[in-house]
């Protein structure tokens, strides 16, 4: 299960090197940050999160409830509506389709895709831009070094034996 801090925190960010003109290799090179996701919190997590705030739920209940809304909201969109989750985000659908010559020779095969968007609440945004903290940490690529080199360090102290006795293989 996956646990969730109970204070605000910082969010984490490294720092990359890109082009200010993405499309065009001679423009100024520039560093910027990037936000680093230690974790994507499911649903069953978030239910339990929920439950922590002196909540008279069970987080069972609140994940049965987010499970169900999430069946309605497929359902609501399959009908064509928009779905506000006040203060979250509006979900709707847009269409892709190919081009006929005239209204009358449009069929709904002509429809190639269903697309679900997303516009997040602005309240959102600005409440979370007025509120954020930050922190610097290492980017991915040290990240993964750092974890070769701890994982280097383990079979040398253990001589590389663990990884057999504990059934250990790599995928």
């Amino acid at each position: 299960m996956t646990k969730i801090k109970k204070t605000i925190g910082k969010i984490p960010y490294s720092l990359g090197v890109r082009l200010t003109k993405p499309n065009d290799k001679t423009s100024e090179k520039r560093v910027y940050a990037y936000a680093q996701r230690d974790e994507t919190i499911g649903t069953a997590a978030l239910a339990e999160h929920m439950s922590s705030h002196n909540c008279v739920y069970s987080s069972g209940t609140i994940n049965g409830v987010l499970t169900d809304m999430t069946k309605c909201i497929k359902e609501l969109l399959l009908e064509g509506n928009r779905v506000s989750l006040d203060g979250l985000l509006t979900l709707f659908t847009t269409l892709r389709s190919t081009g006929a010559e005239s209204a009358d020779s449009f069929t709904d095969a002509m429809i190639t895709r269903v697309n679900i968007r997303a516009a997040i609440d602005q309240q959102l945004v600005d409440e979370v831009n007025s509120k954020a903290k930050f922190e610097k940490v290492a980017g991915r690529e040290l990240q993964a070094q750092a974890r070769k080199d701890n994982q280097q360090a383990v079979d040398e102290a253990l001589g590389g034996e663990w990884r057999r006795q504990l059934g250990w293989r790599q995928c």
